[in-house]
């Protein structure tokens, strides 16, 4: 049986790939980890380093406020993280993710989730 950890990982990963439409490789950069690792945590259920975990973390938290903002809209979702925003100093949220800087996108989603405009 799989432990919770585990399934979240799994989940995550899951969902980056799927919907964020990240290669394996990008998913496994983010999560500071290699894509043989991926491969183990979606195949064998087997739970993420305290490192690698809390990088998941993040990247569900990532899940989270797109959903919230997005009202589950993944093709709106898609188009705002590839589109150049001001408060990102010109750069595609996309891009401060691939470079692991998960935290500026999910600040301005929560701003945004509070009534600012994106």
């Amino acid at each position: 049986m799989r432990s919770t950890a585990s399934r979240k990982a799994e989940s995550t990963v899951e969902w980056s790939h799927d919907v964020l439409e990240l290669t394996w490789e990008e998913v496994a950069d983010i999560l500071g980890t290699t894509s043989r690792t991926l491969q183990r945590w979606r195949e064998q259920g087997t739970t993420p380093l305290r490192e690698n975990a809390e990088r998941v973390e993040k990247l569900d938290e990532l899940r989270f406020w797109l959903e919230a903002v997005f009202e589950g809209d993944w093709e709106r979702a898609r188009s705002w993280l590839n589109t150049r925003v001001m408060d990102l100093r010109g750069k595609a949220p996309m891009e401060l993710i691939r470079r692991r800087r998960l935290d500026k996108v999910i600040e301005l989603l929560a701003t945004a989730h509070e009534g600012a405009f994106i």
